[in-house]
């Protein structure tokens, strides 16, 4: 009868082996890292597709509400990521949504604009809280966003006020509860 090895053995003989020990380390270093990334790519492929996703009731609400994850999602990520995926996740965000609800005005190319310029300015500031950072760019890009929207381009005022204040109060909520939890897993 052949006596079976047990895990202590065949791994103390695979160990033995400096070729061995050297590719194992290289190949755990190497999962480590492809899991990190595939962790991060989630992520980022999350939110854009939940941005996208967010924006389906403007096909059949003439309304636009501002609960928008677009400006979220590229704080969250140029914070966390850099400029590039924060620039990379805003651009997919809004296109996509664009796209999905079929309004393209001339507000939305400034508001890609607006995106880049945050997604460069974000990681800059990764000393501050993402609350404090995410408040202040969603006030601010909605005081740019609506000011240029009335002033350039004609926009209603009340169709401007209705969009700000949802948007702003969205991205409050956002940052205050949503954010702080999902930079921990980021």
């Amino acid at each position: 009868m052949r006596k079976r090895k047990d895990y202590k053995e065949i791994l103390e003989h695979f160990f033995k082996n400096r070729t061995n020990r050297i590719l194992s380390i290289i190949f755990v270093l190497l999962i480590v890292c492809f899991f990190t990334l595939m962790k991060d790519a989630f992520i980022i492929f999350m939110l854009i597709f939940l941005a996208w996703i967010i924006k389906f009731y403007q096909r059949y609400v003439n309304i636009e509400f501002g609960f928008d994850l677009t400006l979220f999602a590229c704080i969250i990520t140029s914070y966390s990521y850099g400029a590039f995926i924060g620039i990379f996740t805003g651009f997919a965000s809004l296109f996509l949504a664009t796209s999905w609800n079929g309004r393209y005005t001339p507000s939305v190319l400034f508001g890609f604009f607006l995106i880049f310029c945050i997604s460069l300015i974000v990681p800059k500031l990764n000393l501050i809280s993402i609350t404090s950072i995410g408040i202040f760019f969603a006030i601010l890009y909605d005081i740019i966003q609506a000011t240029i929207y009335l002033v350039f381009f004609g926009g209603k005022i009340h169709k401007a006020a209705i969009f700000a204040l949802t948007h702003t109060s969205f991205n409050i909520w956002a940052f205050l509860v949503v954010a702080p939890k999902f930079i921990s897993i980021m």
